[in-house]
């Protein structure tokens, strides 16, 4: 029995809720960081920073097996066996969740050792690992049934329980932070996380009833050895930026890792949205090979329009930004800001790239290009943090993006996917070109609109966002009378 499939989502539609619970994320984290680093010192705000950049370790695993559930939710129903890899990957996420949750409470007191802090900051430290952990764990659980949700092209579902998790997580924080510093903070993530969890499940049972039992009982670790290509692929994106903030503030001390992290935070947060909005694509990437390269090429040219116009406008306000939002501007906030900025934005058009890789199975050589740009950001990083400036380890992470994005993804991917190198180049070229050349104007206006930084933020984002409504209005008119020609790398 086949389960039934209602009318499919248009492509925007998909990445308007995709990128709504984006924004509710975003909110979340951003407002979460302002919050703690308003109500404490910088030292105890380096200890958070650093306890989350560990805590994005241990979800590293998520990422190897979110695309592979969404993938068999968008297949489901052309073979009863992406059912039973489902139930396995349910299975296989319920002892990832166990497991950190004992490897969180083992080691509540790494974070406070590897920064050297003492004391009551060290109490605190171990206290808010621990929640973490569990938080982590609560974080695992509730992975497959927004994977799931997203396959069926129901992220409607997942951006309200996005919301609901905003919500609840910066009322509390907002209540309790103050009180009890760092502590209360952690209760808050963790309560949110419980919150996050529960509206996913209920989401998912009402939207897809239990189906019948296809017979055909999936080993976990059969599901495991699928997704060990992108755990690789997770585990190395980790070690080239994941712990920036780590091995900063292992040499230079906590209060410098927190300046050092408030920098990566928004380019970070800005291409998780890209990413989610150009993700909503993945599920047609999986089920439509005929029409992946072209669609493949078109969501390359968007992406690195929005890519160059964002990042610019980020750029070129850095100051104003971290002011509006922390304020305080620190110079390394904005040095670090700057380098990450430009590496995310190279980040965007590779990842639609790895994308319709994925989606065609194409796991291995993602592998190897993922271990390629860890040990080339460890390998500059590390030794130029060690030697010269705490903006060692962002200048390592750009260097390897760089080369892997530029040159090495491009030449070991792009045969297997049916795409080539002069219409990837046209695409990306293209898109960046007009990109930058909008934030421009942009700029401009909210430079002399922007009296306070305040009202300079809101100039550039509102005008910023006018440029990318009437462009992807632009587009859409344009693409809805030229349908993607199958087989076909016409895009344009």
């Amino acid at each position: 029995m086949k389960p039934e499939i209602g009318p499919q989502p248009r492509l925007p539609t998909l990445a308007a809720w995709n990128g709504a619970s984006w924004l509710a994320l975003a909110v979340y984290n951003l407002a979460l960081s302002a919050i703690v680093f308003r109500q404490v010192s910088p030292s105890e705000y380096g200890v958070w920073a650093t306890i989350v950049a560990l805590r994005g370790m241990l979800l590293l695993i998520d990422a190897g097996l979110a695309l592979g559930v969404s993938r068999d939710a968008a297949l489901e129903n052309r073979n009863a066996h992406h059912r039973s890899r489902i139930a396995a990957a349910h299975r296989l996420y319920v002892r990832l969740g166990i497991a950190s949750v004992a490897i969180g409470l083992l080691g509540a007191g790494i974070p406070g050792a590897l920064l050297g802090v003492t004391g009551e900051t060290a109490d605190q430290a171990a206290i808010v690992t621990a929640l973490f952990a569990v938080e982590t764990g609560v974080t695992f659980w509730a992975s497959p049934f927004a994977a799931q949700l997203r396959g069926r092209q129901r992220s409607d579902a997942v951006a309200v329980a996005s919301a609901t998790l905003a919500a609840m997580g910066l009322v509390l924080a907002f209540l309790l932070t103050g009180p009890l510093g760092l502590v209360g903070a952690g209760i808050a993530a963790l309560t949110a996380r419980v919150a996050w969890l529960a509206v996913l499940w209920f989401g998912e049972r009402r939207l897809r009833p239990p189906l019948p039992p296809t017979g055909d009982r999936v080993s976990i670790w059969d599901v495991g050895r699928m997704a060990v290509p992108l755990w690789i692929i997770a585990a190395a994106g980790q070690l080239s930026s994941g712990t920036d903030v780590p091995i900063v503030g292992a040499i230079y001390g906590s209060a410098v890792a927190g300046r050092y992290s408030v920098g990566a935070m928004l380019p970070t947060a800005a291409v998780g949205l890209l990413f989610v909005m150009l993700g909503a694509a993945f599920p047609r990437f999986s089920t439509d090979a005929e029409t992946r390269p072209a669609l493949g090429l078109r969501l390359v040219f968007v992406g690195s329009f929005l890519a160059a116009l964002g990042f610019t406008t980020l750029v070129l306000h850095a100051d104003a930004v971290l002011l509006t939002w922390l304020g305080e501007a620190p110079a390394l906030s904005i040095e670090v800001m700057v380098v990450y900025s430009l590496a995310r934005a190279v980040n965007v058009p590779t990842h639609v790239v790895i994308l319709m890789a994925v989606a065609s199975g194409r796991y291995s050589v993602l592998a190897r290009i993922a271990v390629f740009e860890a040990v080339a950001s460890l390998a500059v990083g590390i030794p130029l943090a060690v030697a010269l400036t705490p903006l060692g380890p962002a200048i390592g992470t750009l260097v390897a993006v760089l080369v892997s994005n530029l040159v090495v993804t491009p030449l070991l991917v792009l045969p297997s996917i049916g795409v080539s190198w002069r219409r990837l180049v046209a695409a990306m070229g293209s898109g960046f070109g007009l990109g930058w050349i909008a934030a421009l104007p942009v700029a401009v206006v909210a430079r002399v609109l922007g009296a306070t930084p305040l009202i300079e933020v809101v100039v550039a984002a509102t005008a910023m966002l006018l440029v990318a409504a009437a462009a992807l209005g632009f587009l859409a008119r344009r693409w809805e009378i030229r349908p993607l020609i199958p087989n076909s790398q016409g895009w344009w």
